[in-house]
């Protein structure tokens, strides 16, 4: 591994530097065996007026992750100042958003006992609904990193 700490500025273009980029270590995790939440956006067809569609889950870390109803979901508009937008989970841990601006936005789902270490950045389009899948840790079973 190379460190950078310094530049010198001259006439003649610097060398080029490589970089190796390692995001679970960027985070603080090793990729030995951790299995880390799958939070998710992807992005299909718009059905009727419905902007988001997605789920919440709990990861415990020790099996597969559960649905969690009730949580609650929250977006910002990431393109614009203004009070957040949120919805609750229902039974089945599902939500729905509608009557959203186009733009950017941030997601973060709370819960009794869980922790979002994942908020997700989705784009609202005119076109497109986005699907999500939020993956909230139970505290005290967080990925050992």
């Amino acid at each position: 591994m190379r460190r950078v700490e310094s530049f010198k500025i001259t006439a003649k273009p610097p060398e080029p530097v490589a970089l190796k980029l390692d995001a679970l270590k960027g985070a603080g995790c090793s990729a030995s065996g951790v299995v880390l939440p799958k939070s998710s956006a992807t992005y299909e067809g718009k059905r009727n007026y419905v902007q988001i569609v997605g789920t919440v889950r709990s990861y415990q870390n020790d099996g597969p992750p559960t649905i969690l109803p009730g949580a609650s979901i929250q977006v910002f508009m990431l393109t614009k100042k203004g009070k957040p937008f949120e919805v609750h989970a229902d039974a089945k841990g599902e939500f729905v958003y509608t009557g959203l601006e186009p733009g950017k936005y941030e997601m973060l789902a709370t819960s009794p006992g869980h922790l979002d270490l994942f908020p997700l950045n989705v784009w609202i389009t005119r076109e497109n609904m986005t699907r999500v899948t939020i993956d909230l840790v139970v505290r005290g079973k967080e990925p050992k990193c």
